[in-house]
């Protein structure tokens, strides 16, 4: 995972996402998708909200190539309380950057 961080304004190919970091002792990556399912559109294309566009991509990006077995179980629960197919971007993360803190 890259640590130099970038002018903002020469990144074209970026996602808005959240980094979890989580203790397993306390909570099991099982339900932290099923938290995330309850506050987004999983069927929505780059857009949450009234926020549109590519870095508004629905997604989950993993840092342990382990725990792609459950994130895609998680997703195909979801699915199967839908009828159209689920959006949500499944990849390992490149890169990870903070936000500005006005963010």
């Amino acid at each position: 995972m890259s640590t130099v961080k970038p002018r903002i304004l020469l990144i074209k190919r970026f996602v808005e996402t959240v980094y979890v970091k989580y203790d397993s002792e306390v909570a099991s990556l099982k339900k932290i998708p099923k938290l995330y399912y309850d506050v987004i559109d999983p069927l929505s294309v780059n857009r949450q909200g009234s926020d549109m566009g590519r870095q508004y991509c629905t997604g989950i990006y993993y840092t342990n190539f382990d725990d792609l077995i459950i994130i895609e179980k998680s997703i195909i629960e979801l699915q199967k309380k839908f009828n159209k197919s689920i959006t949500i971007e499944v990849k390992p993360l490149k890169n990870y950057y903070k936000a500005e803190e006005f963010h």
